[in-house]
Parts: C-alpha cells; structure tokens; sequence
C-alpha cells in the first residue's frame, strides 16, 4: 500500500485523531452487523439468542469491561429481519443509552441473566428471562407455526367476535320481550320457565357457551382454526336473531 493508494493515514495507529481518517468504527460496527443479520437470514433459524461476551460484543458493539468477561451476565437477542436487543446491568444499560447511537436506545434494557447458574431456578429469574424471550419472539412472529396467529390479536379478535355472539342472544331476548304483554312477561320471569319462547333462547345460550370456551381456547393458542366455530355461532345467534318473532305468543301450558 502506498502513501497515495492507502486510505487510512496511519495503518499502525488505532487512536483515533481529528487531523486524519485512521480505523472507521462506524463502518466496523456496521460491517459486523450485516453479516451477523445475513449469516442468520441465510439459516432456518428465525432469532440468535446470545450469552458469549465476544459474540455480544460483534453484533452489539458494546462492551463494559474485562471483568464481566467469564460472567455471562448480559445476553442479547437478535431476530430475524430486526435490530439486537441488548439486556445488561442497569446502569450499563442506560449508558448506552446515552452513548451508543448506533442502536435504538430502547433496544438496551435493564436486565441480567443466571450467570452460569449462580442464580439458581428458585430466584425466577431463569424463568423470567424464558419468558421475556419468548413475549418478543412473540411479538416479532417467530416459532409460531403458519396459521397461528399473534396472542394480542387472537385476544382482540376473540373479544369481538363473543361480543357479537352475546349481541344476537340479546336481540333474541330483546324482540320476544317487546311483543310479551304482562303476563307473558311474568311467566318469562319464573325460575324455571316451562314457557316454550323463553325456552327457545336456551339454545343460543349454549352455543354462545360453546363460543367462549373456543374463543378462550383461541385466544391462549392462536390458533386460527380454533375461531371458526365461534365464528359460525356468532352467523347462527345473528341469522336467530333476525327470524326472532314480534308480537304475542300463547302459552302452550293455558
């Protein structure tokens, strides 16, 4: 290399100077990460879960220390298709918040882990960390099988559609009431009516029953299939309610 080819001023010296360009540290960190994020994307693998300080170090570009080097205290995350998530001790962490730019500061965050088992299973943090790992590859769409849906949007999906089931039992109940006059009404109020209108709404009862164990079971799987039979129901309550009767009805009994 050449004075006049070189684009470094001086090959030999690592401190960086204002006067010429020597190592270009946002270029390693970059550089790093690419190939991190493209040896992971060339895998079947969907996230890199990291405890070795070297390995943290390569796609974090952070470091604290010598000393914390045989701890395996910190640990990091990376998914696919998104920036490392970096857990260290609390004050660390807001350092590099503060001073290192070239990840989100929401990406470092307080938080540490067993440390090669001196924190032993009863402390929960073990499970602690197994649980946070698992709420974000939640949350980033990893190691859910096709067809599972996210937990948030299962819950949210489900919530609506049992509202809609309730809605057409109480349109059901809604138009038999309106056309019931006085002693109609009475009788519906029995503690066990034998009445064959009031008995009608049992069924939409039970399949709104039905609904909300599938959508519970919906909501804590994901599982899309799981949506459909409370989605049928949800047809049935709304087809029910809109063939419900207007007006009197005889009491069979009298």
């Amino acid at each position: 290399m050449t004075p006049r080819t070189r684009t470094i001023g001086s090959p030999d010296a690592t401190r960086a100077v204002d006067w010429e360009q020597r190592i270009d540290f946002p270029r390693l960190r970059r550089d790093r990460l690419a190939r991190a994020k493209a040896a992971l994307e060339a895998s079947d693998l969907g996230a890199l879960l990291l405890f070795d300080p070297n390995n943290i170090r390569y796609v974090t570009s952070t470091h604290i220390g010598e000393w914390a080097r045989d701890k395996n205290a910190r640990f990091a995350l990376l998914p696919r298709g998104g920036d490392p998530i970096l857990w260290d001790f609390g004050s660390a962490a807001r350092h590099h918040q503060m001073f290192a730019p070239w990840l989100p500061p929401e990406n470092f965050r307080a938080g540490v882990a067993p440390m090669r088992g001196a924190m032993p299973v009863e402390t929960g943090i073990p499970d602690r960390l197994g649980e946070r790992i698992a709420l974000l590859l939640d949350a980033f769409g990893i190691g859910r099988p096709s067809g599972v849906l996210s937990s948030t949007f299962a819950s949210l999906l489900g919530v609506i559609v049992l509202a809609l089931a309730f809605w057409g039992v109480g349109e059901i109940a809604s138009r038999l009431w309106e056309g019931w006059d006085a002693r109609e009404r009475q009788l519906a109020l029995q503690p066990v009516p034998q009445w064959r209108p009031v008995r009608q709404i049992e069924v939409p009862l039970w399949l709104c029953g039905i609904g909300a164990l599938s959508l519970l079971l919906f909501a804590a799987s994901g599982w899309w299939l799981l949506a459909a039979p409370a989605a049928v129901l949800v047809v049935i309550a709304w087809v029910v309610a809109k063939r419900a009767p207007r007006g009197h009805v005889v009491n069979p009994a009298t």
